[in-house]
Order: C-alpha cells, then sequence, then structure tokens
C-alpha cells in the first residue's frame, strides 16, 4: 500500500508553522489536510488570544489597562498562566510570562497579576506589569492541536513551530523515522548550521529550543533583568511542547550547572525529561535520556560539530563546505527534506574517528 505525507503549513506568532501527517493512505489524504487546516485554525484564534503585540487581544488589553481593571479572558489565558506559575516556581524564576515588567525588583513577580480562574478575567496589581507568553505559547498552540490529530486516528505526525518547538510522533513511513533538526549557529550568510536526528523509537515527544539565533540576543534573566548569557543553545524533550518550550529557555538562562536538577522534574515516571545544551565555547553537554532517545551516535555528532559551528562564529578559519567530505552535514533546520539517506551520516562519522584511532596505534607500534 502507497504511503504519502501531507504538508500544510502557516505563519502564526511571528514563526512558521509546518504540520505534517505521514504513514497516511491514498484514502486518508483528503481528511488529513482537513485535519490540519482546522489545526491551523486553531492555531490562527490562539494567536488572537495570546498575543501580546496584536492590540485586540485580552493579552494585550490586559498590558494597556490600569491597575486593577479586569479583564475578560479565554481559558487558554489562564491554562498558560498557571502553568507558567508552576514552571516559574520549578525553576526558581529563571522562567517568567512576568520577565518584561518594568516593575522594581524588589517587587515578588507572583504579585504583579492576579487572575480569578471561575470568572476568567484577570487584572494587573501595579503599573509596569506586562504579560508575554513569547516563551511557551508556541508550544502551548502545539500541544492544543495534538489531541486533535488522534481524534481523527492520525498518531504518526511531525508538528514543528519554526526551529524552537516541535512535536514528533510516530514514524514517517512504514520503512522511515521521522528526522528533526537541533541548529544552534549561522555562517556567514546567516544560514543556521547544526545536526540531524532520527528517531527511531516512534515514541511521542516533544522538543523545545532557544538559542541566541532562535530567540535572538534579547534573552533575558527575569530575576536580574539582565541579558543572559551562559549558552549558545539549550534543547528540553519531554511530553508536554509547552513545558518543553518553556524549560529551554530557563535552562538557557540558569546554565547546565544549576539547570539540570530543576529541568530533571518529570511528571511521567516513563519518560524523564532529556536535556542537552551547546554552550558558548561550543562545547556539548546531554543528560541520559537524551542519549536513550537519540542515541550514542548523536552524540558522536554533537562532539564533532560543536566546535566546528562554534569555529564558524568566531570567524576562524574553517571550510564548512568540506564538512560534506567527512559526511557531516550542514542543514537548514526549517527545512525538512525527509531524504531517509542523511540516516548514514552517524555510521559515516563512527568510521571517520575508528580509522583515526586505528591510525595512531599504527603510529605508536612504529615509534616502539
Amino acid at each position: 500500500m502507497s504511503l504519502s505525507l501531507v504538508t500544510l503549513e502557516q505563519n502564526f506568532m511571528a514563526t512558521t508553522f509546518e504540520l505534517t501527517i505521514g504513514h497516511c493512505s491514498n484514502g486518508d489524504l483528503r481528511r488529513a489536510e482537513a485535519t490540519l487546516r482546522e489545526a491551523l485554525h486553531i492555531i490562527k484564534t490562539l494567536e488572537n488570544e495570546l498575543s501580546e503585540f496584536l492590540e485586540h487581544s485580552p493579552v494585550s488589553r490586559l498590558n494597556r489597562s490600569r491597575p486593577h481593571t479586569k479583564i475578560q479572558v479565554p481559558e487558554s489565558v489562564i491554562e498558560l498562566l498557571e502553568l507558567s506559575l508552576r514552571l516559574r516556581a520549578q525553576t526558581g524564576g529563571a522562567f517568567d510570562c512576568l520577565a518584561k515588567s518594568t516593575t522594581p525588583l524588589y517587587m515578588a513577580q507572583e504579585d504583579l497579576v492576579s487572575w480569578s480562574a471561575s470568572n476568567r478575567t484577570v487584572w494587573k496589581n501595579t503599573e509596569g506589569a506586562h504579560l508575554g507568553f513569547g516563551a511557551i505559547g508556541k508550544g502551548y498552540a502545539l500541544d492544543k492541536i495534538r489531541p486533535l490529530l488522534e481524534r481523527e486516528g492520525f498518531y504518526h505526525y511531525i508538528l514543528s513551530a519554526g526551529g524552537s518547538s516541535q512535536i514528533i510522533s510516530g514514524f514517517r513511513s512504514d520503512d522511515a523515522a521521522w528526522s528533526w533538526g537541533w541548529s544552534w549557529a549561522q555562517d556567514e550568510e546567516q544560514n543556521p548550521l547544526g545536526i540531524r536526528f532520527s528517531h527511531p523509537s516512534g515514541s511521542a515527544i516533544a522538543i523545545g529550543v532557544s538559542g541566541l539565533h532562535e530567540k535572538g540576543f534579547h534573552l533575558i534573566d527575569p530575576r536580574t533583568k539582565q541579558k543572559a548569557e551562559t549558552a549558545a543553545s539549550t534543547l528540553v524533550a519531554k511530553r508536554s511542547a509547552a513545558e518543553a518550550d518553556a524549560l529551554s529557555t530557563a535552562l538557557f538562562v540558569l546554565g547546565w550547572e544549576q539547570g539540570l536538577p530543576k529541568m530533571a522534574r518529570s511528571d511521567y515516571p516513563d519518560q524523564p525529561t532529556a536535556v542537552a545544551a551547546i554552550d558558548r565555547q561550543g562545547t556539548p553537554r546531554w543528560n541520559g535520556p537524551f542519549q536513550k532517545l537519540w542515541g550514542a551516535l548523536a552524540t558522536i555528532c554533537l562532539i564533532f560539530i560543536a566546535p566546528l559551528a562554534q569555529a564558524q562564529q568566531q570567524e576562524e578559519a574553517l571550510d564548512l563546505g568540506g564538512l560534506g567530505d567527512v559526511g557531516l552535514e550542514i542543514f537548514n533546520p526549517y527545512l525538512f527534506e525527509r531524504n531517509s539517506a542523511w540516516v548514514l551520516l552517524p555510521l559515516l562519522t563512527l568510521g571517520m574517528l575508528l580509522l583515526h584511532l586505528r591510525r595512531m596505534n599504527r603510529r605508536k607500534r612504529n615509534d616502539r
């Protein structure tokens, strides 16, 4: 039986949402496309509810309102406020949906905004309080369309909000896993550099990425209002895309040593949180769940490519075109070419490593 992919994309929330259903039989193509169109409509509705930049949105009206003026909001705003409050406590304030507030530092963030879940109203307690869901809203939108796909019987999909938030489930086809990309640097022409990973387990997972070229140099530490400069890119993977999105931002703010213990908490014992980071020197780090999901070969790729990408950022002499000669691929993570040939890349890399070790052993024997 012939299996196909169905993909739709559209710009929302200042990024491109690309939604793909895989493993789709010809008889299901129209239904799959209709499902994705409905999913895009849901994302558009959420943008109108959650944007801090659209003047008509409840969040924007709240930010412009006077203190203690109650603003009627949809359920999405209440849900994100409650989730953000929990994540702020988990990260010690490194993630905060009120990070853009201009109130004095001595004021506790939890005192800036109040809400009534039963009445669905929100109000500011002081001037300068500013609510923004930029570090969690895209992941939340992906979480909201996921049940729609599964209600329609589609369990093989990849949902992407730019390069910063993704959900992967199932397989591309009978004989091919989904691939996803992590980019943390840019070349001289501002094209993203990074590596691809295969997702051979097919287990449902959400991936959040924060980095300097993903979210710019405006990532700040909510606790100090200073620019965060601890990493080049951070990655968190777990069940919820909203949580992965927010926690990757918190990890970027905290750095690896302080952040890893706060990331480890998981509400799902069968799926611990996977965490990885590239520091400003290009050094990769990852935890056990990351390696379990994407394997030792993926970490070998990290070891090889991270220093090369960092060298490019520092404008050192480096022929990036030559990477193709040793099996390492430069890619744009926003373009999923879905070519299964790239899965040989880690094997070629491992081969290069083993060849290098063999040559070193020969030299040692000759020296004797």
